[in-house]
């Protein structure tokens, strides 16, 4: 019996993770009832490995609520940490003395709503803002935290999904930019704190606005319109490379003055050909560039750049998983060892007899 065991617990630990929860109680009863010294025969090792490397589905609840009255905080911290912990275990676990395991309990989607409830009035920020991250947390609790006094527990409930649209709405009204910056990029906030949102004095959560992919369209080119016209070239080229951004607006930004912000229109896949064709005779290499990376990019305009007087946008376009076999072929014989080497890169898109001309 004692090999055998020795055997499961050393050089096939992961075979024994295998084991099904039917299985392991039985082990373990097996266990005690083999151990001479009448002590737990969960050595703090095993218990240690068991909490670190077992997978979550695959431990048992009593394994679970074992190892939740261990010594060491690491195995306690892991234990309130797994979705599989029971609710009665994660209750415990809760009002533990040690923070980091009260704060994983917190964080926990199976932790009870009572004791969301009294990990929502932890002395410790951190426990709170677990709590206000936590999917599960009840929409009261949540109503409660968002008006903690710490911003940065009032900040993770503004991005709770689950957040009550009452609160939403308080939150978006907040004198701290970046709580109403997770109010407008949270997917829950309704139209109507959106669109005031949209008249925020700070131009970042406008912007947030418009990354909200429940945004409805009609506002969100009315907030990439404004922001077209922002002072801040940052701003211009992140909404440049929005997927997002209409067809419209990435034509008004085609034209930017900024270098940058083109250059973010041109490497945008949802940009339209036409604005590509415009941005392929930009007097910067670095925009032209953009488009000949552009997996986007026709056809056409990729042969067209294949004869680029700059190098970079030559290896741009040998390098595009788009370039078609001819304009590669033409790039195989280029004068730049550089742009001949891309084409190797990618050689196995070339016809086997055009291989002669990198040779």
């Amino acid at each position: 019996m004692s090999a055998n065991l020795n055997f499961i617990w050393g050089r096939s630990f992961n075979r024994f993770q295998k084991l099904s929860g039917r299985v392991l109680p039985q082990l373990t009863s097996l266990m005690g009832r083999y151990n001479p010294t009448g002590k737990n025969f969960f050595s703090e090792k095993m218990l240690q490995e068991f909490s670190e490397r077992m997978p979550n589905s695959l431990t048992p609840a009593c394994v679970l609520a074992e190892l939740a009255k261990d010594n060491e905080e690491s195995v306690r911290r892991n234990v309130a940490a797994n979705p599989s912990t029971p609710a009665s275990v994660l209750a415990e676990l809760a009002k533990d003395k040690e923070q980091e395991v009260r704060s994983n309990a917190a964080a926990n989607p199976s932790t009870p709503a009572n004791m969301l409830e009294l990990l929502a009035k932890d002395k410790t920020r951190y426990v709170r803002r677990n709590v206000a991250a936590n999917p599960s947390t009840p929409a009261n609790i949540l109503e409660l935290l968002a008006k903690d006094e710490s911003k940065y527990v009032r900040r993770d409930v503004a991005t709770n999904p689950s957040m009550p649209t009452c609160a939403l709405d308080a939150l978006a009204k907040d004198r701290e930019e970046f709580i109403r910056c997770a109010v407008a990029i949270n997917p829950s906030t309704p139209t109507s704190v959106l669109k005031l949102l949209t008249k925020d004095k700070e131009r970042l959560a406008r912007y947030y606005v418009a990354y909200n992919a429940s945004t409805p369209k009609s506002l969100r080119a009315s907030v990439f319109g404004s922001l077209t016209r922002d002072k801040s070239e940052f701003i211009r080229s992140d909404v440049a490379r929005n997927p997002l951004t209409p067809a419209s607006v990435l034509k008004t930004l085609a034209k930017d003055k900024g270098k940058w912000a083109r250059a973010s229109v041109a490497a945008n896949h949802s940009t339209p050909a036409n604005v590509l064709k415009l941005l392929a005779k930009d007097k910067e290499q670095n925009v032209r560039g953009k488009v000949a990376a552009n997996t986007s990019t026709p056809e056409s305009l990729l042969d067209i750049l294949a004869k680029d007087k700059t190098r970079y946008v030559r290896c741009n376009v040998a390098a595009n998983p788009s370039t078609p076999a001819n304009v590669l072929e033409l790039l195989a014989k280029d004068k730049s060892k550089d742009v001949r080497s891309k084409v190797v890169a990618v050689r196995l898109r070339l016809p086997t007899r055009h291989l002669d001309a990198l040779s």
